[in-house]
């Protein structure tokens, strides 16, 4: 009877720890949730775009700014994201004239300029996609409490933990909040045209 019940505590310790191993795991690989960056001010940032052209937030000047960081080895949130955003830009109609929806790769060790062309070729050619040095990018993602992490895979392979919420800045390139990508863009529409005719 003592034997079942110090191999029962064993096993029942045993699964504790399983369990606390795997709440652990899905903690460290969840990104957390966008921070409000709270400033007056626009943030610099120098990034470079498909063409090679250096890119900063003067180029966006007098346009609303949505931003969304991902990398082109994503294999869901950011095609699908891609997709909604110009979704987004279709049911927006004349005022989408008078927004900018940029995609920046948090993965610029594998994300060059040339497979970043290739890879927006995919979606609405009205998205900008940039990308950078680490540094740059690092300094821009800082700019938004932007999370991203590389995670090694097996075979030396690796994948991307990033945050996955669309930054939007106004005209003057000033931070005004994050959205959600699982809004959809047709409640997105609803709440970016919102936010625009407030102006």
């Amino acid at each position: 009877m003592r034997r079942t019940m110090g191999l029962a505590t064993i096993a029942g310790i045993l699964l504790a720890i399983l369990i606390g191993l795997v709440v652990v795991m899905v903690v460290t690989r969840t990104p957390p949730a966008p921070l409000v960056v709270q400033s007056n001010e626009p943030k610099h940032f120098e990034l470079i775009d498909t063409n090679g052209a250096v890119v900063t937030p003067a180029n966006f000047a007098g346009k609303w700014s949505l931003l969304f960081f991902g990398f082109t080895r994503c294999p869901d949130v950011c095609p699908t994201t891609l997709i909604d955003m110009g979704q987004l830009l279709e049911r927006l109609g004349p005022q989408a004239e008078h927004i900018q929806p940029v995609f920046i790769s948090v993965d610029p060790e594998w994300d060059t300029r040339e497979r970043m062309a290739d890879y927006m070729e995919n979606f609405d050619p009205r998205i900008v996609g940039l990308t950078g040095s680490m540094e740059q990018v690092s300094t821009v993602a800082k700019n938004y409490s932007v999370f991203f992490r590389k995670v090694p895979l097996e075979n030396d392979g690796y994948t991307v933990d990033h945050s996955a919420a669309l930054y939007l800045l106004n005209p003057e390139g000033i931070y005004v909040r994050p959205y959600s990508w699982q809004d959809g863009s047709e409640e997105l529409a609803q709440k970016l045209s919102a936010v625009m005719n407030e102006r």
